[in-house]
């Protein structure tokens, strides 16, 4: 398995669009919160995806700019008429990731069918 870090930004979003972001990545398998191992889930700084797989890189970056671009095609342009946009980086480690971060209170960032809940590593 790989671990994958993914960070996204919107660029001109309007308010709710990162609502409807974040339900399109959790579609995809990417998630807020990332689990240790000793099961207890932190938070992934803001714009930042945690993604368990053995999918390649460019399978990732796939999935996600498919994910952002759904939620672009929905309204182009913001309320001020300019065109949005967004900025990724994917970085994958197969060796596991190392992190500071503080434990998960906001239940908003876990899965919404906590089913998933196991797949957060």
């Amino acid at each position: 398995m790989a671990f994958f870090t993914v960070r996204l930004e919107l660029n001109n979003h309007d308010e709710g669009d990162y609502d409807l972001l974040h339900e399109e990545m959790e579609k995809e398998r990417m998630f807020r919160v990332v689990k240790g191992g000793d099961n207890t889930i932190y938070d992934m700084p803001p714009g930042t995806y945690n993604h368990v797989s053995n999918r390649t890189t460019l399978e990732i970056y796939d999935l996600v700019t498919n994910a952002v671009k759904r939620v672009i095609a929905k309204s182009p342009v913001n309320k001020k008429r300019e065109p949005k946009n967004y900025e990724l980086i994917i970085t994958r480690d197969a060796d596991g990731r190392r992190w500071k971060l503080s434990k998960n209170t906001d239940k908003d960032k876990l899965p919404k069918n906590m089913a998933l809940i196991a797949q957060i590593k």
